[in-house]
């Protein structure tokens, strides 16, 4: 969401709306200020685009041949053949458009094309474009907690388009086009976590909407795609820490506001994104297991990718957060006023994409 964590090394870039952070040793950016990615870093983003669409357009489920159950008298039982099946009782094949794309990824069309028009108009297309993601974002989060009540789950597959459809234009916006708008912009670049992250994301969502008519367990993959989703509330929270280290405002009460709430937030998130994760091998094993289940590993994989970078994410603003509290408690030694100026130096410094 283009807003910044505790602890890590990636700085952002400074611009017409403020020096960003310093780079760090695990900066993404490389310095050069028309390509986001530096030098070398522009493969990494090629390779990635590329398996991904490779991802999208191969056949995750096996090749064996589709078969119709007769679903008249009630829920279809598994075929013998031990594939995923949809609600209608065939089984699912390569990806389908018509499961993933849907009318409501307007949505996401929308907030990329106001985007590009904000960010064309304004001086500071940093915070335009966090503002926009961070409205967005919290809307849509708010939205798959709500679909995973059962009154409410109509909306899943919904939900998840347009988090599919947001991730893949996020990438194109944040890596690529912010820069040819803005060739001045600090809007930093997506980091190595990031990536992993919406690669890790788009394949889950499209897995989710591929399969989510699934009958192989009581709950399908649509409910565990929109729990995914859900994590998205905590938006602002990295998006503020980001914008009071650009602003030098991060001291006082709020170094003591995120140093109690973000990490906190992000041991929900990787805690909550987990319980994802092994739910779905629950329902994996509901199905006779991975033998049964020829496109287990796709779920697992994608899933367990988002997993990680909560984890890191996690890992770096807790040890942030130990860092700036031996600093405020005096256990390296200096005045107070130093102290203030060196919480604040060290995070600044220690900013991390989000």
């Amino acid at each position: 969401a283009g807003g910044t964590g505790w602890g890590g090394n990636t700085g952002g870039r400074g611009g017409s709306g403020g020096g960003g952070g310093g780079g760090g040793e695990d900066s993404f950016n490389s310095g050069d200020g028309a390509n986001p990615f530096g030098h070398n870093n522009t493969l990494k983003f090629a390779v990635g685009t590329a398996v991904t669409l490779a991802l999208l357009t191969s056949n995750f489920h096996g090749k064996a041949e589709a078969k119709v159950v007769d679903v008249s008298s009630g829920t279809p039982e598994v075929p013998t053949d031990k594939v995923f099946i949809k609600s209608d009782g065939s089984q699912v094949g390569p990806i389908l458009l018509t499961d993933v794309v849907g009318t409501p990824m307007l949505a996401s069309l929308l907030l990329f094309f106001s985007k590009v028009l904000v960010c064309w108009c304004t001086d500071n297309s940093e915070l335009a474009t966090a503002g926009m993601d961070l409205g967005f974002l919290s809307f849509l989060g708010t939205f798959a907690f709500a679909s995973i009540e059962k009154r409410y789950q109509a909306i899943q597959p919904a939900v998840l388009q347009v988090v599919v459809s947001h991730l893949i234009l996020e990438y194109v916006f944040n890596g690529w086009l912010v820069n040819k708008i803005d060739p001045t912009t600090s809007c930093p670049p997506l980091s190595p976590e990031m990536q992993l992250h919406h690669v890790s994301s788009v394949i889950a969502g499209i897995f989710c909407l591929q399969t989510g008519g699934s009958n192989f367990a009581p709950d399908g993959l649509l409910l565990q795609g929109v729990r995914l989703c859900a994590t998205e509330v905590t938006t602002a929270l990295p998006v503020a820490f980001r914008q009071a280290a650009r602003t030098k405002r991060l001291r006082g009460e709020r170094i003591i506001f995120f140093g109690a709430l973000m990490p906190l937030a992000f041991v929900w998130r990787s805690v909550w994104s987990l319980s994802v994760l092994r739910r779905y091998m629950e329902l994996v094993d509901a199905s006779g297991g991975i033998a049964n289940v020829p496109s287990w590993w796709v779920g697992a994989s994608s899933t367990a990718g988002v997993v990680a970078c909560n984890l890191i994410w996690t890992w770096k603003i807790l040890r942030g957060t130990v860092k700036v509290v031996k600093k405020m408690f005096g256990k390296k030694k200096g005045g107070k006023k130093n102290e203030g100026s060196d919480a604040k130096t060290e995070n600044t410094e220690a900013e991390v994409d989000i």
